[in-house]
């Protein structure tokens, strides 16, 4: 699920090291962790545009973490 950082974080949640994610970046987390991360307002629900791509210019990465 693609989801923007609106706020810096730091630890742990539920095994996937959140201290690397960086503020205004967008990135494809799991559902389960980009859910959380939503509802807590550390994040915002990133939608794809009619053309596929990203409706904002900033940064996409896809986590490494293997949480898929």
């Amino acid at each position: 699920m693609l989801v923007r950082i609106l706020k810096a974080l730091t630890g742990n949640i539920d095994g996937f090291d959140v201290g690397n994610l960086k503020v205004g970046t967008v990135y494809d987390l799991p559902t389960s962790l980009a859910s959380l991360l939503i509802v807590e307002e550390y994040a915002l629900s990133e939608m794809r545009g009619s053309t596929g791509e990203s409706r904002d210019r900033g940064k996409r990465e896809r986590s490494s973490n293997g949480h898929d």
